[in-house]
Protein backbone atom coordinates (compact mmCIF):
# COMPACT_ATOMS: atom_id res chain seq x y z
CA UNK A 1 0.00 0.00 0.00
CA UNK A 2 1.41 3.36 -1.04
CA UNK A 3 1.94 5.93 1.65
CA UNK A 4 -0.35 8.95 1.39
CA UNK A 5 1.43 12.30 1.38
CA UNK A 6 -0.11 15.64 2.29
CA UNK A 7 0.11 18.13 -0.58
CA UNK A 8 1.65 21.45 0.43
CA UNK A 9 2.07 24.53 -1.76
CA UNK A 10 5.38 26.36 -1.80
CA UNK A 11 3.73 29.41 -0.26
CA UNK A 12 2.26 27.33 2.56
CA UNK A 13 5.65 25.70 3.18
CA UNK A 14 7.32 29.10 3.61
CA UNK A 15 4.59 30.42 5.93
CA UNK A 16 4.75 27.31 8.12
CA UNK A 17 8.55 27.35 8.28
CA UNK A 18 8.59 31.05 9.20
CA UNK A 19 5.92 30.26 11.81
CA UNK A 20 8.25 27.83 13.56
CA UNK A 21 6.98 24.52 12.21
CA UNK A 22 9.74 21.94 11.84
CA UNK A 23 7.90 18.72 10.92
CA UNK A 24 7.44 18.44 7.16
CA UNK A 25 7.59 14.66 7.04
CA UNK A 26 5.22 12.86 4.69
CA UNK A 27 4.42 15.89 2.54
CA UNK A 28 4.42 16.43 -1.21
CA UNK A 29 5.73 19.92 -1.92
CA UNK A 30 4.52 21.31 -5.21
CA UNK A 31 6.94 20.09 -7.86
CA UNK A 32 9.48 22.54 -9.31
CA UNK A 33 8.83 25.16 -6.62
CA UNK A 34 11.35 28.03 -6.86
CA UNK A 35 12.07 28.71 -3.20
CA UNK A 36 15.16 30.83 -3.85
CA UNK A 37 13.20 32.96 -6.32
CA UNK A 38 10.36 33.62 -3.88
CA UNK A 39 10.00 37.13 -2.44
CA UNK A 40 10.28 35.83 1.14
CA UNK A 41 13.45 33.79 0.56
CA UNK A 42 15.87 36.30 2.12
CA UNK A 43 13.58 36.72 5.12
CA UNK A 44 13.43 32.92 5.46
CA UNK A 45 17.23 32.56 5.34
CA UNK A 46 17.68 35.31 7.93
CA UNK A 47 15.09 33.69 10.19
CA UNK A 48 16.62 30.21 9.90
CA UNK A 49 20.07 31.56 10.80
CA UNK A 50 18.67 32.75 14.14
CA UNK A 51 17.19 29.34 15.00
CA UNK A 52 18.89 26.48 16.86
CA UNK A 53 18.42 23.98 14.04
CA UNK A 54 20.73 21.48 15.70
CA UNK A 55 18.36 21.25 18.65
CA UNK A 56 15.14 21.50 16.60
CA UNK A 57 15.97 20.44 13.01
CA UNK A 58 13.64 20.63 10.06
CA UNK A 59 12.35 17.13 9.29
CA UNK A 60 11.51 16.36 5.66
CA UNK A 61 11.70 12.57 6.00
CA UNK A 62 9.53 10.44 3.72
CA UNK A 63 8.54 13.52 1.71
CA UNK A 64 8.76 14.59 -1.93
CA UNK A 65 10.51 17.84 -2.84
CA UNK A 66 11.27 17.00 -6.48
CA UNK A 67 13.02 19.61 -8.63
CA UNK A 68 12.97 22.18 -5.83
CA UNK A 69 15.04 25.27 -6.63
CA UNK A 70 16.70 26.43 -3.42
CA UNK A 71 20.09 27.94 -4.17
CA UNK A 72 21.89 29.21 -1.05
CA UNK A 73 19.31 27.64 1.27
CA UNK A 74 20.35 27.61 4.93
CA UNK A 75 19.13 24.35 6.47
CA UNK A 76 21.87 22.65 8.53
CA UNK A 77 21.00 19.50 10.49
CA UNK A 78 18.04 18.70 8.23
CA UNK A 79 16.54 15.27 8.79
CA UNK A 80 15.73 13.85 5.38
CA UNK A 81 15.56 10.08 5.68
CA UNK A 82 13.92 8.54 2.60
CA UNK A 83 13.18 11.98 1.16
CA UNK A 84 12.88 12.38 -2.62
CA UNK A 85 14.81 15.46 -3.74
CA UNK A 86 15.43 14.28 -7.32
CA UNK A 87 16.58 17.09 -9.59
CA UNK A 88 16.72 19.75 -6.85
CA UNK A 89 19.12 22.68 -7.11
CA UNK A 90 20.92 23.29 -3.82
CA UNK A 91 23.89 25.17 -5.24
CA UNK A 92 25.82 26.90 -2.42
CA UNK A 93 23.32 25.65 0.19
CA UNK A 94 24.21 24.92 3.83
CA UNK A 95 23.31 21.36 4.84
CA UNK A 96 26.11 20.63 7.30
CA UNK A 97 25.17 17.81 9.65
CA UNK A 98 22.15 16.81 7.53
CA UNK A 99 20.87 13.24 7.48
CA UNK A 100 19.94 12.05 3.98
CA UNK A 101 19.97 8.34 4.79
CA UNK A 102 18.28 6.28 2.03
CA UNK A 103 17.27 9.50 0.25
CA UNK A 104 16.72 9.88 -3.49
CA UNK A 105 19.16 12.62 -4.44
CA UNK A 106 19.51 11.69 -8.08
CA UNK A 107 20.56 14.56 -10.34
CA UNK A 108 20.72 16.98 -7.38
CA UNK A 109 23.00 19.99 -7.76
CA UNK A 110 25.11 20.44 -4.62
CA UNK A 111 27.74 22.59 -6.38
CA UNK A 112 29.57 24.64 -3.74
CA UNK A 113 27.28 23.38 -0.96
CA UNK A 114 28.39 22.85 2.64
CA UNK A 115 27.67 19.20 3.45
CA UNK A 116 30.17 18.83 6.27
CA UNK A 117 29.37 15.77 8.40
CA UNK A 118 26.30 14.96 6.28
CA UNK A 119 24.98 11.40 6.17
CA UNK A 120 24.37 9.82 2.75
CA UNK A 121 24.18 6.21 3.95
CA UNK A 122 22.41 4.10 1.30
CA UNK A 123 21.37 7.25 -0.59
CA UNK A 124 20.83 7.31 -4.35
CA UNK A 125 23.15 10.03 -5.66
CA UNK A 126 22.97 9.08 -9.33
CA UNK A 127 24.58 11.84 -11.43
CA UNK A 128 24.60 14.28 -8.49
CA UNK A 129 26.88 17.31 -8.80
CA UNK A 130 29.23 17.86 -5.84
CA UNK A 131 31.62 20.21 -7.66
CA UNK A 132 33.53 22.30 -5.08
CA UNK A 133 31.26 21.05 -2.25
CA UNK A 134 32.51 20.72 1.32
CA UNK A 135 32.11 17.02 2.13
CA UNK A 136 34.43 16.98 5.13
CA UNK A 137 33.43 14.13 7.44
CA UNK A 138 30.47 13.05 5.26
CA UNK A 139 29.40 9.40 5.35
CA UNK A 140 28.73 7.68 2.02
CA UNK A 141 28.39 4.10 3.23
CA UNK A 142 26.45 2.08 0.67
CA UNK A 143 25.58 5.15 -1.41
CA UNK A 144 24.92 4.79 -5.15
CA UNK A 145 27.18 7.28 -6.90
CA UNK A 146 27.11 6.32 -10.57
CA UNK A 147 27.85 9.38 -12.67
CA UNK A 148 28.26 11.71 -9.67
CA UNK A 149 30.82 14.48 -10.08
CA UNK A 150 33.20 15.55 -7.30
CA UNK A 151 35.65 17.91 -9.03
CA UNK A 152 37.19 20.31 -6.52
CA UNK A 153 35.23 18.84 -3.57
CA UNK A 154 36.72 18.73 -0.07
CA UNK A 155 37.08 15.05 0.93
CA UNK A 156 38.88 15.58 4.22
CA UNK A 157 37.89 12.80 6.65
CA UNK A 158 35.12 11.47 4.36
CA UNK A 159 33.86 8.18 5.79
CA UNK A 160 33.13 4.94 3.95
CA UNK A 161 33.80 6.19 0.41
CA UNK A 162 35.42 2.86 -0.41
CA UNK A 163 32.13 0.99 0.10
CA UNK A 164 30.02 3.03 -2.30
CA UNK A 165 28.40 1.61 -5.41
CA UNK A 166 29.44 2.60 -8.94
CA UNK A 167 31.87 5.43 -8.24
CA UNK A 168 34.22 5.88 -11.17
CA UNK A 169 37.61 7.45 -10.44
CA UNK A 170 37.21 9.76 -13.42
CA UNK A 171 34.51 11.68 -11.58
CA UNK A 172 36.76 12.51 -8.65
CA UNK A 173 39.15 14.62 -10.69
CA UNK A 174 38.82 17.80 -12.65
CA UNK A 175 38.53 17.07 -16.35
CA UNK A 176 41.11 18.87 -18.42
Amino acid sequence: MAEILTKVSGEEFIVKLLGGERDFSKIFLEERFDLSGHGSFQELKTYLKTQDLQKTPVDISNSQFRYLRARELYLPFTVGRNVNLRGANFESAKFDGANFESANLGNVNFKGANLKDACFVNADLWIANFRSANLEGANFEGAYLKGSYFGGANFKNVRNLTEVVNLGKEYLLEKK
